[in-house]
């Protein structure tokens, strides 16, 4: 459960991933790879961030999230760590009415363990970006998918 709330806040964001078979969205541009989103303060959050994630070929994947301070990301309060795995779905379309694709996302075992269900997309500059969560999407399961896209977020940086 607490991870993931750490996701969520990805739509990172956060974060992601290969498209299917192929690992490609169609246009020729693959999520397999590193990627870094810098500081930034998500929406309902009082923390800034940055987040760098990989997304391996083999659809696991692992993120760092880390928190700081300030607004200008130079003291680090914390950083928090996970490994996941994922599967991308169908060509959809997001709340803005983009053509996007569904990304599931899950990991942890036993009582840790979490699912999360975005979208993602690439933006002209090649930039990933993930969806967010909204009042009434909170990504816990299929018919929950986050499914909100901001016009001003940025998405992450290919590194």
């Amino acid at each position: 459960m607490k991870y993931r709330h750490i996701l969520i806040s990805l739509g990172l964001g956060a974060a992601l991933l290969s498209g299917c078979g192929g690992n490609s969205d169609g246009g020729g541009d693959t999520i397999v790879g590193t990627w870094h989103k810098s500081c930034y303060l998500p929406n309902g959050s009082d923390q800034y961030h940055t987040t760098d994630f990989i997304a391996r070929a083999n659809n696991t994947g692992h993120t760092k999230k880390t928190y700081y301070a300030s607004e200008d990301c130079s003291v680090i309060e914390n950083a928090k760590e996970w490994d996941f795995t994922y599967t991308v779905g169908a060509k959809t379309v997001g709340d803005d009415g983009k053509e996007t694709y569904e990304l599931d996302q899950s990991g942890g075992t036993g009582e840790g363990a979490w699912e999360y269900y975005t979208m993602f997309r690439f933006l002209d500059n090649g930039n990933l970006l993930t969806a967010g969560t909204s009042d009434t999407r909170d990504a816990s399961s299929e018919a929950q998918r986050a499914n909100h896209f901001a016009e001003n977020w940025t998405g992450s940086t290919r590194k």
